[in-house]
């Protein structure tokens, strides 16, 4: 199966959750975390499948995302913006647990530890990779 048709199905599958909602009697937590998750496949599939195509047919496009100035400069935003969302979710647990939101403020807490391990798994993958 290509990607093609995988981002093909992410937009059905997105479509076909926020219909399903409409006709559904579900809790409002529940259909909101379906909502939202619906939304999310239907965003990225829908811009993963743009992106592909644009990537076939705009060479100015393909030669401008592969560029090695350009990735460069995404790889020095990547690093600047990683430890500033550090912070951000770190103040979020902290007003998390400050005003009893413990859900919240345990799933940031998670994010903030995980965060530098993926960090450092993912640089060694891409180490060996390149």
């Amino acid at each position: 199966m290509s990607k093609k048709y995988i981002w093909i199905l992410g937009i059905i599958i997105g479509l076909g959750s926020m219909i399903s909602l409409e006709f559904l009697s579900l809790d409002k937590p529940i259909s909101i975390i379906i909502r939202i998750s619906a939304i999310a496949v239907f965003s990225i599939s829908f811009v993963m499948l743009n992106f592909n195509r644009q990537m076939k047919i705009n060479k100015e496009y393909r030669i401008s995302v592969t560029d090695e100035r350009n990735i460069r400069i995404r790889e020095k935003t990547s690093d600047t913006i990683a430890p500033i969302f550090m912070l951000l979710f770190g103040v979020q647990a902290i007003y998390g647990i400050a005003y009893e939101f413990y859900v919240i403020a345990i799933f940031n807490s998670i994010v903030v530890i995980l965060s530098p391990i993926v960090m450092i798994l993912i640089s060694k993958y891409y180490e060996k990779k390149l």
